[in-house]
């Protein structure tokens, strides 16, 4: 018979061979996890792509509508706001667990001392009783709630990035989130909105808005050239019910209404088109 033999003769194996439910961590493991939370940059990386994001789509808006040659690409569109979703929700993700590791429950398992899982020590370990710390990890974790990371502008521009894409398709439709949720407002809360449309005309002059501006104040758009010469006279917003008080001050151009009208016109330059074929 060989030593291994004879030495192995003289072991007592415990009763449970299985693992237990709780496992000590190993100190290097315990070093990794906390390198982790050690990057301050991670933030900084999410966020510095997402300004990356909207600095590119933006620059692709501003070129399309710089060339009245040129249409905007609902793919290209669509690829912007993915990516921009994505990064979003990674951010929260890291957010989320930057959250948990700062709790009470995770942080007692870096610095509890516990004995070596051996064969010697297995049965005390599932007499313990103890949670997993991935267990832990995993409970935590779906107990914190997501909440956005990125910034105000951030957020606006995804707005924005999302509304450029439902106009490229429906040029006289209301957004929904234009539309108000709450059947006590006001009527004003619909602007611009008939029959479900939205009018591409001045309210001032009824001609097609060809310089749109947008009040800070009441969200209706008029033409620039309009609401300019109407504000000589009168500072009140020119819309019938609304008695918004307004300066030049509170106007800034209306994007969202330019890629309306570019978008209605390529819409009925391609009816025009086909009616000609029919013909």
């Amino acid at each position: 018979m060989s030593s291994f033999d004879t030495d192995s003769s003289n072991v007592v194996l415990p009763s449970n061979l299985s693992l237990p439910d709780y496992v000590p961590l190993r100190r290097d493991a315990v070093r990794d996890f906390e390198d982790q939370f050690r990057q301050t940059t991670t933030d900084d990386i999410y966020s510095a792509q997402l300004l990356q994001v909207k600095s590119m789509a933006e620059h692709y808006i501003t070129y399309i509508m710089s060339n009245s040659h040129l249409n905007f690409s609902e793919k290209t569109l669509e690829e912007y706001i993915k990516t921009f979703e994505n990064l979003s929700k990674v951010q929260q993700e890291s957010h989320k667990l930057k959250q948990i590791h700062d709790l009470p429950n995770i942080r007692s398992f870096s610095s509890r001392e516990t004995q070596e899982l051996t064969l010697d020590s297995l049965d005390e370990f599932h007499a313990a009783n103890q949670p997993n710390f991935t267990d832990v990890i995993r409970q935590e974790y779906s107990n914190v709630k997501t909440r956005s990371t990125s910034n105000d502008a951030s957020r606006e521009f995804y707005t924005f990035l999302r509304s450029v894409l439902f106009v490229c398709k429906n040029p006289e439709d209301a957004i929904p989130d234009e539309k108000s949720s709450n059947d006590d407002d006001d009527d004003d809360d619909e602007i611009n909105i008939s029959g479900g449309k939205v009018s591409l005309k001045d309210p001032i002059t009824l001609n097609y808005f060809e310089t749109p501006v947008l009040s800070k104040r009441c969200k209706h758009t008029y033409e620039e050239s309009s609401i300019r010469t109407h504000l000589r006279t009168n500072n009140t917003c020119p819309i019938s019910g609304c008695s918004a008080m307004l300066t030049l001050g509170d106007l800034k151009p209306d994007k969202l209404m330019r890629i309306r009208i570019r978008s209605a016109i390529r819409v009925e330059k391609r009816h025009d088109k086909n009616l000609e074929t029919v013909v």
